[in-house]
């Protein structure tokens, strides 16, 4: 059998880019990774060492996700204050004048 043949554990270092199109973390974007193997995959190897290495390019088109926070006044004597929404509680911040 193969499993016989094969270590079940693999380890190496990994390289790993990153573009995304958008300045926002929701964007789309393109990843490029190559992985070079350091361990032998084949057990009781009497010759070369025999290596893994991969290399992935992948695109990413996330869906879902929050929307955009909207911004509104925190208080009405401060029209020019704005401030996200308090995610737990539905409501504004607000100060006190």
């Amino acid at each position: 059998m193969i499993k016989d043949a094969v270590t079940s554990q693999d380890y190496g270092v990994v390289f790993h880019l990153e573009y995304k199109f958008k300045d926002h973390y929701l964007s789309p974007g393109i990843t490029a990774r190559y992985l070079y193997g350091l361990a032998d995959v084949i057990k009781d190897n009497e010759g070369d060492q025999v290596l893994n290495s991969v290399f992935e390019i992948l695109l990413s088109f996330p869906i879902g996700g929050e929307k955009d926070v909207q911004e509104e006044p925190l208080c009405r004597s401060h029209p020019y204050a704005k401030a996200p929404r308090d995610r737990t509680t539905g409501g504004l911040f607000c100060c006190r004048a």
